[in-house]
C-alpha cells in the first residue's frame, strides 16, 4: 500500500470522523449517558450527504417543504454515510491485516 492510499483511505476519513465525534459529543448526551445513534447520525453526515443532494431536487415549493426536504436529505445522507465509513474502515482493516500477515509470513 502506497503513502497516498493510506493518507486517503485511512487517516483522512479517521480524522474526519473523531474530529466530528469530538464536536458533537456534547450534543450527543442525555444527562451523563451518550446517545450513540445521535453521534452516529451527524458522523455518517460528510460522508453519504453528497450522495443525497442528487436524488431530490425540489421546484415551486414553499420555505416550509424546503426545510423539510433538506432535513430527509440530511438524515437519509447521515445513514448512508454510516455504511460507506463502515465499509472503508473495515477495508482499510483489511488491508493491514494483509499487509501485516504478508510481512510475517510474505514470501
Amino acid at each position: 500500500m502506497r503513502g497516498k492510499e493510506i493518507i486517503t483511505k485511512l487517516i483522512i476519513p479517521g480524522v474526519i470522523a473523531m474530529i466530528i465525534c469530538l464536536i458533537v459529543h456534547p450534543m450527543c448526551m442525555n444527562g451523563e449517558i451518550l446517545d450513540w445513534r445521535k453521534l452516529l447520525l451527524f458522523v455518517g453526515i460528510p460522508f453519504g450527504i453528497q450522495k443525497m443532494f442528487l436524488l431530490v431536487v425540489p421546484r415551486n415549493v414553499g420555505t416550509g417543504e424546503m426545510l423539510g426536504l433538506l432535513v430527509l436529505k440530511l438524515m437519509v445522507g447521515s445513514l448512508i454515510g454510516i455504511g460507506v465509513l463502515a465499509w472503508r474502515l473495515l477495508a482499510v482493516a483489511g488491508i493491514l491485516l494483509k499487509t501485516a500477515f504478508l510481512e510475517l509470513y510474505g514470501s
